[in-house]
């Protein structure tokens, strides 16, 4: 029954979409053409695959800089997460049960306020005559307003509001879980307080570090309405690329391919231990695949994008795996041999398709490329 669900909710939807990505564009409604026509006078099934929707996506700049620049985004709400998150996770697994429950209730509440709601209490926060200006000229702080809202700063604000329960409460069932004798025994064995938190408490508590970043980044990449309102137009996120490509151009095709594009660079990343000889076996083929697809760079300039995604990370886990299992035994938990090791293949892919993309913007052959990366 859970496979049926997510065939339901996901497989579907992302096949419906997969499908679209190689329409082409028709001025009409709904705006693309059908992958598969019937033809009555020959009795046969026509197929008609446009690939130019994802070539266009490596050579338009205009997709590139959004795609870096949301990647960009998304880091730095992920990191002020990450320091804002941690010591109250830290605060909440370490205070009083009676206390606890009162954090958590505070940690859940935005949640039960809507998400447009809040959105606009930013606004009414940081704009020109809001309250904190107000409140600043009042105090003769400032002789002038500042421009606090609808720009890159605002945006990151309301992200980093929207997405930190998302790292403090896996981060806190991580911390919870951790014997407080552990670390008190590492106090009595000579170790002082800072040294028994960075040497014991920390590391066992990465499983549910890695488990909030890699959610607050993935749902920070694919952010809309928070950009579109706190940002005035100013931030270009993907998700606000994809509409303006539908609503504005009334390209499906290539608004379809850039969330194919998207999915499948941080999908495919969330393995499990189990997965991981899989995703080698996968990596090591796609791997194979990348001379083929250079000499058709004419049709194919889309794919090397997820071919060296994919080969790269394959590539790594072997030799991470190999190095935690041989670890393990006296330094790594099995947890956090999983979040390393997905935290790491993360990594890679994030760093090969910006510096693909990089070498694509600046028209690097396509040999140069397979030497590069192969």
């Amino acid at each position: 029954m859970p496979y049926f669900w997510l065939a339901v909710f996901f497989a579907v939807p992302f096949a419906i979409v997969f499908k679209i990505s190689f329409s082409y564009m028709v001025p009409a409604q709904p705006g693309y053409a059908p992958l598969f026509e019937w033809v009555e006078e020959s009795r046969r099934l026509i197929a008609t695959f446009n690939l130019a929707n994802y070539q266009v996506l490596l050579q338009d700049s205009l997709y590139l800089n959004t795609f870096l620049y949301s990647l960009k985004v998304a880091a730095i709400s992920t990191v002020l997460c990450l320091l804002l998150g941690y010591p109250m996770a830290y605060a909440i697994a370490r205070s009083k049960p009676t206390t606890r429950n009162l954090f958590l209730m505070l940690i859940i509440l935005p949640f039960w306020t809507s998400f447009l709601l809040r959105v606009y209490a930013w606004i009414g926060l940081l704009k020109t005559n809001g309250v904190l200006n107000n409140t600043l000229l009042s105090l003769g702080i400032i002789d002038q307003p500042l421009q606090l809202a609808f720009n890159l700063q605002a945006s990151i604000i309301g992200m980093v509001h929207v997405m930190l329960p998302f790292l403090v409460l896996p981060l806190y069932a991580s911390m919870k879980a951790i014997d407080g004798d552990l670390v008190r025994a590492a106090i009595g064995l000579g170790s002082t307080p800072t040294g028994a938190f960075w040497r014991v408490f920390v590391p066992m508590s990465l499983p549910g570090l890695f488990a909030g970043i890699v959610l607050v980044f993935v749902l920070s990449l694919g952010f809309y309405v928070t950009p579109a309102l706190l940002g005035g137009g100013r931030v270009q996120m993907i998700a606000q690329r994809i509409e303006s490509t539908i609503t504005i151009f009334s390209n499906w095709g290539a608004a379809s391919a850039l969330g194919v594009m998207l999915g499948a660079a941080l999908a495919s990343r969330w393995v499990t231990l189990e997965q991981a000889s899989h995703t080698v076996r996968v990596g090591f083929v796609m791997g194979l695949m990348m001379p083929l697809v250079a000499l058709c760079d004419s049709l194919w300039s889309a794919v090397p994008a997820l071919v060296i995604a994919g080969g790269l990370a394959g590539w790594t886990v072997v030799p991470l795996n190999a190095l935690l299992q041989h670890r393990g035994a006296s330094l790594l938990s099995p947890g956090r041999s999983i979040a390393v090791q997905g935290f790491n293949e993360n990594l890679a892919v994030l760093s090969a398709l910006a510096l693909y993309a990089l070498m694509v913007r600046l028209q690097v052959p396509a040999v140069t490329l397979m030497w590069v990366f192969g």
